[in-house]
């Protein structure tokens, strides 16, 4: 049975002590793992961290930034720890542990581990009280939801890595397999209408101040991609139509506005800019392609 090839976004994240020497062997590892079991498995992972793959943004907290950017886009996370939590971020106990949650609440796999590498002791009262932190968030907020595994070398952590991404894949390999078998065994079953790639635009209000110290509400908007096929898509793609003379000028501040695959269930954010004057609504055509071939879903979006 021949397999598409599945490229999947995997994002490294991890509080600020976690050093460069470690995570260049995660990279590593995901290398090897392309080369070694990408053909056998159909997949290739792309890894992305904010220190290499986001790009400079204003009009937001940074934490925001980051999860339209890396967060909203990608297909599973490896997250780790050392002796930091992070700084909260006003909507999570860190950054790291707020893509965590982001990413597992979208249905995406995510998996924690935890650096216990020889290292010099702790030095001053504050490096102690943020591992304290730490320790009481694992035992109160991750031990009880998630089965973390901790690597005190480099091999140990090749296989962690190995391990996630072997899971990870083949968990999305059969899920293309039930769809196409789903297919094969009903052939002449009419489609289900409710299956596709749906749009719709989510609205929300946030309270800034100005540069002269004044309050005002600033209003975002966002289309959401949900992929409600059952079976992961690929090559998503979205447009806005409307009859001529009517305007819904949306600027996708997104630099990439085609998805390379989604999985089952998965959400994709794009963040949108109207401009004064703009309709209110518009169709919405998403195209998108899985085993059977190429599909568009369309829908009525309201602002």
């Amino acid at each position: 049975m021949s397999y598409q090839c599945m490229a999947f976004r995997l994002l490294i994240s991890c509080p600020s002590d976690v050093p460069h020497e470690t995570l260049a062997k995660i990279r590593e590892a995901i290398a090897r793992w392309n080369v070694q079991h990408g053909a056998a498995f159909s997949a290739v992972i792309i890894p992305m961290a904010w220190t290499d793959s986001a790009v400079a943004a204003f009009g937001d907290r940074p934490q925001a930034l980051i999860n339209e950017q890396l967060t909203d886009e990608a297909d599973a996370c490896l997250a780790i720890f050392r002796d930091k939590l992070g700084s909260p971020t006003g909507h999570a106990a860190s950054g790291t542990w707020e893509e965590i949650e982001r990413l597992a609440g979208g249905g995406r796999p995510v998996g924690i581990l935890r650096d216990l590498t020889p290292r010099p002791a702790l030095q001053g009262s504050d490096a102690a009280a943020e591992s304290l932190r730490l320790q009481k968030h694992f035992e109160s907020d991750v031990f009880p939801q998630a089965l973390v595994l901790s690597f005190a070398d480099m091999a140990a952590l090749q296989n962690h890595v190995d391990a996630f991404l072997t899971r990870f894949t083949s968990q999305a390999q059969r899920s293309a397999d039930i769809e196409k078998e789903n297919r094969a065994i009903a052939p002449l079953t009419a489609e289900d209408p409710s299956k596709g790639v749906w749009p719709r635009i989510e609205s929300s209000e946030h309270i800034e101040t100005d540069s002269k110290g004044r309050l005002k509400t600033r209003r975002r908007h966002h289309l959401v991609l949900s992929n409600q096929t059952g079976g992961p898509v690929h090559n998503v793609r979205y447009e806005f139509h409307l009859p001529p003379g009517q305007m819904f000028d949306a600027h996708d501040r997104s630099s990439e506005r085609t998805i390379a695959t989604m999985p089952p269930n998965g959400e994709t954010r794009f963040s949108l800019l109207f401009v004064m004057g703009s309709q209110s609504q518009a169709q919405c055509l998403v195209h998108w392609s899985d085993s059977s071939g190429e599909h568009t879903t369309e829908a009525t979006v309201t602002v």
